[in-house]
């Protein structure tokens, strides 16, 4: 008895997990960039733009006069990229089985090179050389204080973990 028409293959149960979680993480980065939109714009404006006027794209929006539904589908398709970044990201602390150092210098180039972009393409970041150098120099700083604070954390349970076996 021949079928004429194939099944596809089924596929990995984990792939299949970890896309339900990055489109997951994709709405979660909607609702929570729709939130901040709708805060910021209810402190600070007279009416809803989903985007910020001031920023650079938002000026750019604003004088090539683009409809408000392609404003929403570009902030949602940004907002949405945000979520998925924050999700990959975080994917390294949880599975990756890599040193404390290099964790923490990948989730820091990943937060570099991936949010600053996503976050000035959403309106949510200017579009100024020094803000960013600034910027730069803080996630730095802050990297640095989270690395040597985990660092010192693990290392103080290793060492308790050693005397615990000592005493076994």
């Amino acid at each position: 008895n021949h079928l004429l028409i194939t099944p596809l293959p089924q596929s990995n149960k984990g792939e299949t997990t970890m896309k339900k979680q990055l489109f997951k993480s994709g709405t979660n980065g909607i609702l929570l960039g729709l939130a901040v939109s709708m805060v910021m714009f209810l402190i600070l404006a007279q009416s809803y733009m989903p985007l910020n006027t001031h920023s650079a794209v938002g000026q750019w929006i604003t004088s090539h006069q683009i409809h408000g539904s392609i404003i929403l589908a570009y902030c949602l398709i940004t907002w949405f990229a945000i979520g998925i970044l924050f999700e990959v990201a975080s994917y390294i602390f949880r599975k990756a089985e890599w040193s404390l150092l290099r964790e923490t210098l990948t989730h820091y180039a990943l937060t570099c090179l991936g949010f600053i972009p996503l976050a000035t393409l959403s309106g949510w970041l200017p579009l100024h050389l020094t803000f960013y150098l600034e910027l730069v120099i803080e996630l730095s700083l802050i990297y640095l204080l989270v690395w040597a604070f985990s660092y010192w954390k693990m290392k103080k349970d290793i060492e308790q973990l050693n005397q615990e076996l000592k005493h076994l």
